[in-house]
């Protein structure tokens, strides 16, 4: 509990940084697929224990761009705590990762789908929003506190990208990432 508690303490102090403007971002420029290969992993042994399948699949082996390492641990561990979550006995979520190319830009593509309990569709206008919670009943019963997906929004467009959700109740939900390709930063190989 005393760890939950402080999770959600930093995940509010994060917050409060980020609207006045004080986060910035510790760039670091190195390969990001073992990068997010490992964060993935890291909940192997959790969807495990759910007797969830848990892919990871990336389309590309290497990429060499500036990223932020703790707030794209963070993002990418609140939407697959999420999906674990949300995802029942014997579900499947997979993470998927590959560079796209949009309006002559070059983007990381992380996608993390699952077939889980869903998101109705009158609730996705408003899960980015703070402290927001769902009056569904099915995912009542997984309450959180509603600072994860603001955080990892507000995280995300921090480094410039997009977030996006598609969902259908009782088929899963499907979260987008979008990051856009830099080389400025030092590099660390």
């Amino acid at each position: 509990n005393s760890d939950s508690l402080m999770h959600l303490v930093n995940e509010m102090l994060d917050l409060a940084k980020i609207e006045s403007g004080n986060m910035k971002l510790e760039l670091i420029q190195s390969d990001i697929i073992p990068f997010i290969n490992y964060l993935s992993e890291s909940f192997n042994s959790l969807s495990e224990e759910k007797k969830i399948n848990l892919t990871i699949y990336s389309e590309i082996d290497t990429l060499i761009m500036d990223f932020d390492a703790n707030k794209l641990t963070s993002v990418i561990s609140n939407l697959l705590s999420n999906a674990t979550k949300f995802t029942p006995e014997y579900g499947k979520i997979i993470v998927h990762i590959k560079e796209i190319k949009q309006k002559e830009k070059n983007y990381l593509f992380i996608k993390i789908k699952d077939n889980g309990i869903g998101i109705p569709n009158e609730e996705l206008p408003n899960i980015f929003n703070r402290f927001y919670q769902s009056d569904t009943s099915t995912i009542r019963k997984h309450e959180g506190t509603g600072i994860g997906l603001a955080l990892s929004k507000e995280l995300v467009e921090l480094m410039n990208g997009t977030i996006k959700v598609k969902s259908k109740l009782d088929k899963g939900s499907e979260f987008s990432v979008m990051i856009p390709i830099t080389k400025n930063a030092l590099s660390t190989s």
